[in-house]
Parts: C-alpha cells; sequence; structure tokens
C-alpha cells in the first residue's frame, strides 16, 4: 500500500478535532486553549515518528531517496557490491650511481600535498644515462599507499624520496604515462542507482542488461551501453563503455582497456557470490568492444547576467546535461540543453546563439561537449 506522511499542520489538526470529539459539550478549541497546546504537543511527536517511518521505507526498498543507511543490506541481498576506492600507478625514472639497488617499499612523495607512493619490488640502477646527466637511470614502477583518483599524476611530474637512498638523486620523474588506475569509492548515488538497476532488471544470463551490468561493476566505468544485433548480425552484440570520472578528462576508453572490460565480460567472478558468471560460451565469438570518438559541438551562448559567476554556473550545467544524457550515436537536442541550462543559478535568460540545429552523431561518435563562447544577452 502507498505511504503518504502527513504534514505537522494535518497532525495538529486531526489530533485537535480528535480531542473535541471525545468532550461531550465542548466548543471549537482556541489557539491558544490547553486542548490546542496538547495537540501541538502530540502532533510534534507524531510528526517525528511518521518521518522516521518515511526514511525507513525509503531504505527498506531502495528507493531514490535511499541512503547509505539502507543500501547496504539491500545491495547484498540483490548482489550489487559497491566499487572500492583504487589505487594509482605508474612508472618514475629515477638517476644515481650506477649498480644502486632500491630496496622494495621505498616511499616517494608528492612535495604539493605528501601524498605517498613505494616502489612494487627491488631495483638496481642500469640504465642509460640520460642526455645531458651524469648518473645513470632507471624506470621503477609504484604504487599509491592511499587508494582514490587524487593519487593520479600527470606525465613529466616530479615525486621526492621520502628517505633518499645513497647515491640516489632526490627527485624522480613521472614517466609518459602517468600514475593512473586511481580511483574513489563509488558514490551513494551511483550504487543506488545499480541496486534500482538490479531490481528491475534482474540477471537473465546474457541479456542487455546483464552486459551493461558487469561493465559497471568495474572501477574504471561509469556508463556503459550494449547494442544488441551489432552491426545488423543476429546474436552479436556490442559493447563500449566511459568514465567520466577519469582524472586526465580523457573519458573515452583506450583500446588497451576496452580489451580488459572484454576480458571481464567473457568471465569473471561474480562480487556478491564468487560464482563465475559471463557471456554465454557460445556468444563469446560474437562479442564486439565498440571504440568511440569524441563529437565535440562547440556552442556560442548568450546568457544575462552576463558575469563569470553565471558563466561557471551554466558551464557545469551544460557539463552535467552531458554527463547524464549523451550516449553513442544520439543527436543533442537542443531544447533539452536549453532546459538544463536554465535551472543555473543566477540564470536570468539566455538563447543558444549556434549551433541552430540539433547536433547530430554517428553511431560510434560520443556527443561531447566542446568550446563553450558566452556574450551578453
Amino acid at each position: 500500500m502507498a505511504f503518504t506522511r502527513p504534514t505537522l499542520s494535518a497532525l495538529i489538526n486531526r489530533i485537535t478535532a480528535d480531542i473535541d470529539s471525545k468532550l461531550a459539550g465542548a466548543t471549537a478549541a482556541l489557539r491558544r486553549s490547553v486542548r490546542r497546546v496538547f495537540a501541538k504537543v502530540f502532533g510534534g511527536v507524531a510528526n517525528l515518528m511518521y518521518g522516521w517511518l518515511d526514511y525507513n521505507k525509503d531504505q527498506s526498498f531502495v528507493t531514490l531517496s535511499a541512503v547509505d543507511d539502507g543500501l547496504p543490506e539491500k545491495s547484498t541481498l540483490y548482489g550489487v557490491v559497491r566499487k572500492a576506492a583504487a589505487f594509482s600507478g605508474g612508472d618514475l625514472v629515477i638517476t644515481g650511481t650506477l649498480g644502486t639497488v632500491i630496496a622494495d617499499e621505498t616511499k616517494l612523495k608528492r612535495e604539493s600535498d605528501g601524498w605517498e607512493y613505494e616502489t612494487d619490488q627491488a631495483y638496481t640502477i642500469n640504465g642509460p644515462i640520460p642526455v645531458g646527466g651524469t648518473n645513470n637511470s632507471k624506470v621503477i614502477t609504484v604504487v599509491a599507499l592511499t587508494a582514490g583518483r587524487d593519487g593520479n599524476e600527470d606525465a613529466d611530474a616530479v615525486l621526492q624520496f621520502v628517505t633518499t637512498p645513497a647515491n640516489v638523486d632526490t627527485n624522480a620523474t613521472v614517466q609518459s604515462g602517468g600514475l593512473t588506475g586511481g580511483t574513489d569509492i563509488e558514490t551513494e548515488a551511483a550504487w543506488r542507482a545499480r541496486v534500482l538497476a538490479r531490481k528491475q532488471f534482474p540477471s537473465h544470463g546474457g541479456t542487455t542488461f546483464d552486459y551493461v551490468g558487469w561493465m559497471l561493476e568495474n572501477d574504471n566505468v561509469t556508463r556503459a551501453w550494449c547494442v544488441p544485433n551489432y552491426n545488423a548480425v543476429t546474436g552479436a552484440v556490442g559493447c563500449t563503455f566511459v568514465n567520466d570520472d577519469e582524472a586526465s578528462g580523457k573519458i573515452l576508453p583506450s583500446t588497451a582497456t576496452l580489451e580488459t572490460i572484454r576480458q571481464y565480460l567473457l568471465s569473471h567472478a561474480d562480487p556478491a557470490t564468487g560464482d563465475t558468471v559471463g557471456v554465454p560460451v557460445g556468444a563469446r565469438e560474437a562479442l564486439t568492444m565498440i571504440p568511440l570518438t569524441a563529437n565535440s559541438q562547440n556552442y556560442t551562448i548568450a546568457i544575462s547576467p552576463y558575469t563569470d559567476e553565471v558563466i561557471d554556473q551554466v558551464t557545469a550545467e551544460i557539463e552535467a546535461f552531458y554527463r547524464r544524457e549523451s550516449e553513442p550515436g544520439a543527436d543533442v537536442v537542443l531544447s533539452r540543453l536549453s532546459e538544463a541550462i536554465s535551472v543555473a543559478q543566477d540564470e536570468d535568460k539566455h538563447r543558444i546563439v549556434s549551433p541552430t540545429s540539433d547536433p547530430e552523431s554517428e553511431a560510434t561518435e560520443l556527443p561531447s561537449k566542446g568550446t563553450l563562447t558566452f556574450q551578453a544577452y
């Protein structure tokens, strides 16, 4: 049955009427009468109890309002495990005297915030002398000591040894691949969305939403899509995804990441049960991972008031719109984009000057925000 929480005013009026009905011959309660005071006190108590019931209703059934208190138990029942934070890692190049040994678990840190990393094994400096240098070099691999996307770092950044080994330079340089792979714990909203999706679309051993659900179990996947009968081939399946939380801003998957997720789809241990699940054997050859390209769309937008604060708010709403609604091959509907801009804080009015028609995308293109140019309305 539906649960509708009465308002505090309704509870007070209901209790007042109930008290009046029990007092034979009583006139209507005055605003400052004892009966009215009692009704307000009892109404406040009842209101708190209704609030408790309303809150627990959301947790028990995992509604769109469910929060952390109710999600762990329900997610366990549905086998939707919250994605844990992941550790970043990558390669550095160090320099020092030829033959010097760097011990396993030697610590380095980022000077700006003290974020620490450590070597994954022992290394001996035996590489070539860098151009313009005097010491020999060695490429080493480090892993962050703390999980989280803040541990990611760009190429050419400099880390420092916490305790510099003898005969080794203090500074180490991040290599071309950067320090990557660090992710934060899955947000409550994303976790709740996966639980709700699991309730609405139970596993069926290889249906479209099974593929999507499997992809979303991975740390580097925030949105995923599955195309049945891919390329008009009966039984073929095309899958692709993006990682909106990628620190570098490059949300489209690389060839290596596509292959990693492909292997996961083929066979993996269920995060909740440990049972081996994945693409049915007969369908594995028909699985294709779709590489995506960005279809960036530039916009010119007239806004009022024309201030930096409003520009920042409108930009944030456009970014949220693309994360919420863009998907491979989809057209960007300007009327919906305009609606998103309208909810920007302090925006009074606006007009999308260009483009004048809905931007279109090919099947393997992901609509993306390009350059935003603002002008006074």
